[in-house]
């Protein structure tokens, strides 16, 4: 998991009590701020990836025991972005970049 996927943690009446962000490593923790003894569901999301399993359902015991998830993911490959206007009756056209961490880039070139 990367940084960009969020976790959501459900109570057992469907309610979210708490959304976060795993970090460079993947890790997520939600530190001692939980309900305790209690039954959570956990969901990972990413528009671009697919869980398995798609959600768990965990005992969460009292801090300073912890309860421990993992997931597997398949995601789609990231890549950069150019778009191109091909400028009528000029000799100059210029495409813009974007990279995979979204940073925008003005590239010129001649046009034939």
């Amino acid at each position: 998991m990367h940084r960009w996927h969020v976790v959501y943690i459900f109570e057992g009446s469907g309610e979210a009590v708490w959304k976060g962000r795993a970090n460079d490593e993947g890790l997520i923790d939600t530190d001692c701020i939980l309900k305790c003894p209690a039954v959570y569901e956990v969901v990972p999301k990413n528009e671009r990836c697919q869980f398995f399993p798609e959600s768990q359902k965990v005992e969460v015991p009292c801090c300073p025991d912890v309860a421990k998830v993992t997931f597997q993911c398949e995601c789609e490959e990231e890549g950069g972005r150019i778009i191109v206007r091909l400028l009528k009756n000029a000799s100059m056209t210029r495409g813009i970049h974007f990279d995979e961490t979204g940073e925008e880039r003005l590239e010129n070139g001649k046009s034939e």
